[in-house]
């Protein structure tokens, strides 16, 4: 069972929340990153690519979450996984319909290896601000 979505104007208060928060987990972890962390991401993207082929919308959303859990876990910072799951708790409901609103499911999977590919790149910057144009009111 899940929750019904988050009204369109609580969307709009808690995705700049979330955007600031990854976008700044992301920097400060960026020049860090290693081969675990792209291997942990590739892991979720085998998974989120499987979901989005069966279009079950449970897995992918679960995925979808895990790619930008890893990015606040791997911080090391409690307490902005904290902030962050709180947040997280409330959109749940609206990763699954925002999946639902896609014409082919695999755009969440290329979305998300596109920004893993941006990732490797190595370009901090690039990396940071497509991470944030990646989360909007209307996407996940």
């Amino acid at each position: 069972w899940v929750a019904a979505p988050p009204p369109e104007e609580i969307l709009e208060l808690i995705n700049p929340m979330r955007r600031s928060l990854e976008t700044f987990a992301l920097q400060r972890i960026f020049d860090d990153l290693n081969e675990d962390d792209f291997a942990a991401w590739d892991a979720i993207l085998v998974r989120l690519k499987s979901g989005c082929k069966k279009r079950d919308y449970g897995t992918t959303a679960e995925c979808d979450i895990a790619f930008h859990r890893h990015i606040i876990r791997r911080t090391g910072q409690p307490d902005l996984e904290a902030i962050w799951t709180t947040i997280m708790a409330r959109l749940r409901s609206h990763f699954w319909s925002a999946h639902r609103g896609y014409d082919d499911l695999m755009d969440v999977y290329r979305e998300h290896r596109t920004l893993l590919n941006v990732f490797r790149q190595g370009d901090r910057q690039q990396a940071i601000d497509a991470l944030g144009e990646s989360i909007t009111p209307t996407t996940t």
